[in-house]
């Protein structure tokens, strides 16, 4: 006699921002392969944008390298003329972020390099001579939120 094997599940969570504020809005369990954890150590000191889930005792357990969900720079491309940088006007939207199901206990850890603030930058020479001005952030990346996942898994 066979049994039917349970389908893969994770978590997806979903995110509200509003400039560098960020707010969980939901989660639930799908049924899907949670992406495989990036290298869970020897990360440290490095810039980038990332989220780790922790477990009860704060070890990490699961690491996602993810491009930054809350941009300062659009980069704006021409038919006619070269890339320039412009920065985001209104910064607010949504985003999420799929893990494996976690054990109890474990929080969502978000991790971003801080960003410059957005300069409007005029034709392409005044861009090209403000090379000493950083318009994305090269430091390391620091805590900016945490979440426990125990409320994301309550029905």
């Amino acid at each position: 006699m066979s049994t039917a094997e349970s389908p893969p599940t994770a978590l997806r969570i979903t995110f509200n921002y509003d400039g560098d504020s960020v707010h969980l809005a939901s989660g639930r369990i799908v049924e899907m392969i949670a992406p495989p954890s990036d290298p869970i150590e020897g990360y440290q000191g490095q810039a980038g944008f990332w989220a780790e889930v922790r477990d009860r005792a704060g070890a990490t357990i699961y690491r996602r390298v993810l491009h930054d969900p809350v941009p300062v720079y659009h980069e704006v491309h021409s038919a006619h003329g070269p890339t320039t940088h412009t920065p985001v006007r209104d910064r607010t939207g949504v985003f999420e972020i799929v893990v494996p199901v976690p054990p109890p206990g474990s929080h969502l850890v978000l991790f971003r390099t801080p960003q410059p603030p957005g300069i409007e930058i005029g034709d392409f020479a005044e861009e090209r001579a403000r090379t000493a001005v950083s318009r994305v952030g090269t430091g390391e990346a620091q805590e900016f939120a945490r979440f426990d996942l125990d409320e994301v898994m309550r029905p």
